[in-house]
């Protein structure tokens, strides 16, 4: 960088998904990674029950916890 700037001495950078590019990168990418089979079931669950009028559509919000994993490599200390 043109600051002398340094990942991650200087600066952490945490990505999202744990997709393949963040294994590949240089660094290789800090990253979240998600459930993602089990964040589409918990939607689908919920659109079908919206569907069949099994909730209340004014009040359908509602708050689903979907354990995340951090998987450490190089951008972070």
């Amino acid at each position: 960088l043109e600051n002398k700037k340094e990942i991650p001495t200087d600066y952490a950078i945490i990505g999202y998904d744990n997709i393949l590019f963040s294994k590949i990168f240089f660094p290789k990418l800090t990253t979240i990674d998600t459930d993602v089979d089990q964040l589409a079931e918990e939607a689908i669950d919920h659109l079908i029950r919206m569907i069949k009028k099994e909730v209340n559509l004014n009040r359908s919000a509602r708050k689903t916890l979907i354990p995340v994993e951090l998987i450490k490599r190089d951008t972070h200390k």
